[in-house]
């Protein structure tokens, strides 16, 4: 079954309407540049009142180990998401927490050699579209024939993301198969704030 994430939770509103919709993990953004960026202590207060069979994932760019460590202790997560130029050494140093590793795809950003690096060194990988300006977030999709060319050992460990929409969610898990699937803001109403219909729809079109 495809794992579903919804990614850029800012209230537990969203979040508990998003479980109920059956998703398997939602993402939590520390990024201060980001729309959707939420303080630790508001994190916090939402994921104690969360399931832990879920992925509770910590989204980060390029933050040291100390600050990841800290904040992933006080908030309680079980996942870290990596969005900046961290190597395969320091995405491969966490023995307690699940590591994902964001790489951004296309013309100027990550290829397959890229993610061939991060394969063993992260638990999964996390395809998204490349702009030279952000980390994430856009709203913008990886180009498909570009996305054709990546091998099945790195479509079977990788999270696809960019320019997720209800409307095309389907037909690309059925032309890349991969492991699962991160939205945010294709399920939004406004930055950090989730749409319930968009949500809905974006599940019933992955698993009717």
């Amino acid at each position: 079954m495809t794992l579903i994430k919804f990614c850029g939770i800012t209230n537990y509103e969203d979040a508990k309407l998003a479980l109920d919709l059956g998703v398997d993990a939602l993402g939590f953004n520390f990024c201060r540049a980001s729309s959707r960026y939420i303080d630790v202590n508001d994190a916090k207060t939402i994921v104690r009142r969360l399931p832990a069979s879920i992925w509770l994932a910590g989204v980060f760019v390029n933050s040291n180990r100390a600050e990841i460590d800290e904040t992933s202790r006080m908030v309680g997560l079980n996942t870290v998401q990596l969005h900046g130029e961290e190597s395969p050494a320091f995405c491969s140093s966490w023995d307690q927490l699940r590591v994902v590793k964001a790489l951004r795809i296309g013309m100027g950003g990550a290829g397959i050699e890229d993610c061939e690096k991060y394969l063993t060194a992260s638990d999964f990988l996390l395809l998204d579209y490349y702009s030279p300006m952000e980390y994430g977030g856009t709203g913008k999709e990886i180009d498909e024939v570009l996305l054709s060319t990546f091998p099945r050992d790195i479509l079977n460990k990788s999270l696809l993301s960019g320019g997720l929409t209800p409307e095309n969610v389907k037909a690309k898990l059925d032309k890349f198969l991969p492991y699962g699937v991160d939205v945010a803001s294709g399920i939004e109403a406004g930055a950090g704030k989730k749409s319930l219909a968009k949500m809905s729809d974006f599940i019933e079109a992955i698993r009717g």
